[in-house]
């Protein structure tokens, strides 16, 4: 089973883009400042990894920005 690490951010006007890690790579060229829809899509296309509803999520805020951690180990 892949180990995967995703970080959502939320930017202060709604916006959002995701850090996230399988097994150990990077997963680079995610879109950024997207809706959550369009992320959504995009990890799932790139990464194999569907992420859950928004309202599923827990963010912390940070400033402007609230981050949501989500890992598959």
């Amino acid at each position: 089973m892949e180990k995967i690490n995703v970080e959502i951010v939320r930017d202060f006007d709604n916006s959002y883009y995701a850090n996230v890690v399988v097994d150990g790579n990077v997963v680079r060229s995610l879109p950024e400042y997207v809706n959550y829809r369009t992320l959504k899509t995009a990890i799932k296309e790139q990464a194999g990894y569907e992420i859950p509803t928004i309202k599923a999520l827990s963010f912390t805020r940070m400033g402007r920005k609230q981050y949501a951690h989500l890992q598959n180990y």
